[in-house]
């Protein structure tokens, strides 16, 4: 499976399964014409776009708006190239990679380095990097409240019908 990943921000890190990775300025005019554009023309084909949900990882209400319309964005364009969109947790992203939810930029790219030996020329790209990692190794599906969910159906008796 083809997958795109991003760090969606003016400065959007990004990591594909092929290997490949960077960052694309946005701009500062019309940067989700800009992210639209990107997603709709990349180089290279994906059957998944996985990003990193930042929604609400600000305390400014500019930056929350901004955020929320990347995710339009990311879903508009999945929607229009019918593949899925999987939207990851910021925390639950740093805990898997640092063992710390509160990890900031440098422990990332420290572990990053000492994981897979890789080092990224930014931290955008070093966090589209995980993104596509998390992805790739399934996290995704083991949220909190999914992991919940499958604990409670284990847990149900199937009923004698006889």
């Amino acid at each position: 499976m083809n997958i795109l990943a991003l760090d969606p921000a003016k400065l959007c890190g990004w990591a594909h399964s092929s290997g490949r990775s960077g960052v694309h300025n946005l701009g500062s005019h019309v940067p989700h014409a800009e992210l639209y554009f990107f997603l709709k023309y990349f180089g290279q084909p994906y059957d998944l776009l996985a990003a990193e949900d930042a929604v609400l990882g600000s305390h400014f209400f500019r930056t929350q708006g901004v955020h929320s319309e990347y995710r339009g964005i990311l879903r508009l364009v999945a929607q229009q190239k019918k593949i899925d969109l999987v939207l990851v947790n910021p925390a639950s992203l740093k805990a898997w990679a640092t063992n710390s939810g509160r990890a900031n930029k440098q422990q990332m790219i420290r572990a990053a380095k000492t994981q897979f030996g890789i080092t990224f020329r930014s931290e955008d790209e070093c966090d589209a990097f995980w993104v596509l990692k998390y992805v790739q190794a399934g996290m995704h599906e083991r949220t909190p409240k999914v992991e919940a969910k499958r604990a409670k159906v284990a847990k149900k008796k199937i009923p004698k019908l006889f």
